[in-house]
């Protein structure tokens, strides 16, 4: 439990402005996400329920990770945004383990889940260097588009460099109800 209570912190840092956008990021469009969303001046919900989940960066990940966010996200009766949850985890942790895979690190993923009655917050850390960038996509390609479906589907999302000490970075995606019904 101890190592999930550290991941929850490593990925709130500034938990009040979380909910509202990136706290301590870079202005402007976030590594080719939304413009920071604090903009709009409004404060967003707290995040009271959260669990995390330390996963092997292998492909059985994956799977694992939709279950496991289908599963709390049940529990938590947030069922409204569970399908959009699932895709969003599914996404942040394939990039996640491909990237980790690629570096050649031997090093886990972790998947936060942060939540409130109508919104959550899905955090993927892995170690690998380098953010994801969100790029133009062709009908014909076979791969790329899992940033575009991030983004379809989120409130917000962004990408920052993990806290001194911790390497690698955090991809964090803000999905809440009202997104679903606008």
């Amino acid at each position: 439990m101890q190592t999930a209570q550290r991941t929850l912190a490593l990925a709130v840092t500034g938990q009040a402005d979380v909910p509202g956008g990136p706290a301590g990021g870079p202005p402007g469009p976030l590594a080719g996400g939304s413009p920071d969303p604090r903009a709009d001046g409004s404060p967003g919900p707290r995040l009271g329920r959260s669990d995390a989940l330390e996963l092997g960066a292998l492909p059985g990940a994956v799977p694992s990770a939709r279950l496991h966010a289908r599963l709390i996200l049940s529990e938590w009766r947030l069922d409204q945004l569970a399908a959009d949850v699932e895709l969003v985890v599914s996404e942040l942790t394939s990039n996640a383990v491909t990237a980790t895979r690629a570096a050649g690190l031997d090093a886990p993923v972790r998947l936060t889940l942060l939540a409130d009655s109508a919104s959550v917050l899905v955090v993927v850390w892995d170690a690998a260097p380098g953010q994801p960038v969100l790029r133009p996509i062709d009908a014909e390609d076979e791969s790329g588009r899992g940033l575009t479906i991030v983004a379809s589907l989120s409130a917000w999302w962004d990408c920052k460099p993990a806290p001194p000490g911790h390497g690698g970075k955090l991809v964090r995606a803000y999905l809440r109800e009202e997104e679903r019904c606008a």
